[in-house]
């Protein structure tokens, strides 16, 4: 401030008031920082399939080759019915739940948010939870690595081969 800087310690203390042990806050920096890492990967491969599914959308609107038509389609279905598993894209305000029920990514970042407190203890609910949502990713991030993957590539390599492009992910 004013030209000067200014130097302090800290000492971080436990709060009397919680019986919170360093093993229980550490176990609670654990689970928040690998669900939420978890979940950024979700996201990103959501935002990636996503705008893959654009633009096979848009290769189709130019397709003439029946074969290559059908294998597009085919391709735009997988990935619309993994878009629709992971994400309620209907709902566009917070109670819209009522209306559209919840997807994937939904239930997991309540989760999260549920699990989120001042009081840093991490609840054998939520831990059975996690165990529950990770078996579901497990599933779901195999269907959306195969499109990434395989199924991606496999119609990339058609549509070259037909001098077409390649749809970019």
């Amino acid at each position: 401030m004013n030209g000067k800087t200014y130097d302090t310690k800290g000492v971080i203390k436990s709060m009397p008031t919680y019986p919170t042990t360093k093993e229980q806050y550490m176990a609670y920096d654990r689970f928040m920082t690998e669900t939420e890492a978890e979940l950024t990967k979700m996201h990103d491969m959501v935002n990636t399939l996503y705008e893959a599914k654009k633009q096979v959308a848009d290769v189709l609107k130019e397709v003439k080759d029946e074969t290559l038509k059908a294998e597009g389609k085919k391709l735009l279905d997988a990935l619309d019915a993994w878009d629709k598993d992971m994400v309620q894209r209907k709902s566009k305000a917070y109670d819209d739940v009522e209306n559209f029920p919840n997807k994937f990514t939904a239930e997991y970042l309540f989760m999260i948010n549920h699990s989120n407190s001042s009081i840093p203890r991490i609840t054998q609910p939520a831990l059975d939870r996690r165990v529950e949502l990770d078996a579901q990713w497990a599933g779901l991030k195999a269907k959306g690595q195969s499109l990434l993957k395989e199924k991606i590539p496999a119609y990339n390599a058609m549509l070259w081969e037909k001098g077409i492009g390649a749809i970019r992910k």
